[in-house]
């Protein structure tokens, strides 16, 4: 697939995008007319219910901000990959442009729509350095798109339960390693021991009961972005999830498998059933 075929296909889904967003009002505005009715004809229970539809209206109103919000930056980003593709400029330059609007796309474009537009720069990129790290980048948010689709087709009692129980064995776990330019041979040790980590569960059964466990690397130009810039040994968890247990655990495991300390980093974006482990910073302990 080209570089105008890509683009196409991005644009197709931004259009999808759009037309979600203008069903999600029409369906709030039926619910919310439901709403009105029931308080019209159950004198009983109009204050409640017409308290509720104020709520879901609310609820409707910030849902459709977020997701025009969203396509209206799809629209920009897509716009600017559309332009740096088209001009005629020289090589420095356009490399560049390249360069500005591939941080543009990993810090404002929705996670569907980032590796697509990044595989554009993993084949038309002006510079080897930024195809390499275009075709990182693409592989990062692809894994993590692909985690929010199990999550979102889990079902709300399994995730109820592993939220509950918050224990290790029944959350999933990401074991990330930084790659750096600048060190390859830390990067390399960081590696190994993720990579020996992730075999010891899925392969030897360190764990004999365990969700699914991965070794992703984390990008340069992802742990450029705010909310990551990670430089040393971490288990992150979600505070509004109550996985601080889970987290616990995780940490002391990787100590006991690895002999290096991870320091628990509590985050607020909601990830239920699932913490992850940040290989980086410094230099492993023997």
């Amino acid at each position: 697939m080209g570089i105008k075929e890509r683009l196409e296909s991005a644009k197709g889904f931004i259009e999808v995008l759009t037309l979600f967003v203008g069903l999600i009002a029409a369906g709030f505005a039926v619910f919310a007319t439901v709403k009105s009715y029931d308080a019209e004809h159950a004198a009983k229970e109009a204050e409640v219910n017409l308290k509720q539809a104020q709520i879901e209206i609310a609820r409707s109103s910030e849902l459709r901000a977020e997701h025009e919000s969203i396509t209206d930056r799809d629209k920009f980003v897509y716009a600017e990959v559309v332009k740096v593709f088209s001009d005629s400029d020289p090589k420095e330059i356009k490399t560049r442009k390249e360069l500005a609007v591939s941080a543009l796309i990993n810090a404002f474009a929705s996670t569907e729509l980032k590796a697509p537009l990044l595989t554009i720069f993993v084949e038309g990129a002006s510079s080897p350095v930024l195809k390499q790290e275009a075709q990182s980048a693409s592989k990062f948010w692809l894994a993590e798109q692909e985690g929010m689709v199990k999550q979102l087709g889990a079902t709300k009692a399994f995730m109820d339960f592993a939220v509950a129980t918050a224990t290790l064995p029944r959350f999933d776990v990401d074991i990330f390693y930084c790659e750096s330019m600048e060190n390859k041979v830390e990067e390399a040790r960081w590696r190994g021991l993720a990579e020996a980590v992730g075999t010891a569960v899925n392969e030897k059964n360190v764990l004999p009961t365990h969700g699914r466990w991965r070794v992703r690397a984390v990008p340069r130009s992802v742990n450029n972005l705010p909310g990551y810039q990670i430089k040393s040994l971490q288990v992150r968890y979600s505070i509004a999830e109550g996985e601080e247990g889970a987290a616990k655990e995780l940490a002391t495991f990787l100590q006991a498998q690895t002999k290096q300390v991870f320091a628990l980093h509590p985050v607020q974006q909601a990830s239920p059933g699932y913490v992850s482990a940040f290989f980086c910073g410094g230099t492993p302990k023997p």
